[in-house]
Formats: structure tokens, C-alpha cells, sequence
């Protein structure tokens, strides 16, 4: 198997998942993904090991997105369904049955602090633990 392949076969779910969250949309995450595959293998040779592996393909991915979004005219910097995506949430609000939100809120701390591609999420509490 070649290191590009296995490179596919390792990270490829990660990006999905990744491209999915950006674009809300499974048709275009599959496009993001085979693109970001498709510019990686153009410049594996460019990848210095700066950082992981997983990371730099999700950066490549976001790139691919926001260019898109861009051309689209649906994108700016301080796009505002991004951050009421991203605002704290209180579970109380969201949830009628306090002993439901109490159950979620017991399972949260055993959730990964940080996205599957490496970057820290904007949940307040978890972007302090992912901060040291």
C-alpha cells in the first residue's frame, strides 16, 4: 500500500465528518472530501510534519469550503448562523425534563475536548481544558 493510501484510509472518515460539520450538507461534504484528498496527494510532497496528519487535511478542507462560500456569497468572517452555532448552550433551556438535562449533563465530560481534526471546540468549558 502506498503512504497516499494509507493516508486515505486512515484520515478519510475524519475529513468526512469534518467537511459534513462546515457545510451542513452530505453531498457537499463528500465533494470536500474527495477534493481535499485530491489537493493533498497534489502537495504530500509540500507536507513538512508540522503538525498531525489530521490536521493539516481538515485545514485543507476548511480552505476548500471557505473558498466555496465565498464564491457563492455565503461567507463572511463574522457570519452569524457560525457563531450561534458555536454560543454556549444551557441544557436546561433546551431540555423540558430536568432529569433528562441532568443525564446529559453527567455525559459530557466523558466527550473528546477537542474536534476529531485537532482543533479546540468553543464550548467555554471545553476550550479551557483543551487550554491546559
Amino acid at each position: 500500500m502506498s503512504e497516499f493510501e494509507e493516508i486515505y484510509r486512515t484520515y478519510m472518515t475524519d475529513v468526512y465528518r469534518y467537511a459534513r460539520g462546515l457545510t451542513l450538507d452530505e453531498r457537499w461534504a463528500e465533494e470536500v472530501t474527495q477534493e481535499t484528498f485530491f489537493r493533498a496527494m497534489r502537495s504530500l510532497h509540500n507536507f513538512r510534519g508540522e503538525c498531525e496528519v489530521r490536521v493539516w487535511l481538515c485545514h485543507i478542507a476548511k480552505n476548500i469550503v471557505r473558498t466555496e462560500q465565498r464564491r457563492r456569497g455565503r461567507y463572511t468572517e463574522d457570519d452569524t448562523a457560525l457563531q450561534e452555532l458555536t454560543k454556549p448552550v444551557d441544557l436546561t433551556e433546551l431540555v423540558a425534563d430536568r432529569q433528562t438535562a441532568l443525564s446529559l449533563h453527567r455525559l459530557l465530560p466523558s466527550y473528546p475536548r477537542r474536534h476529531p481534526c485537532g482543533e479546540p471546540t468553543n464550548h467555554p468549558r471545553t476550550a479551557k481544558a483543551a487550554r491546559g
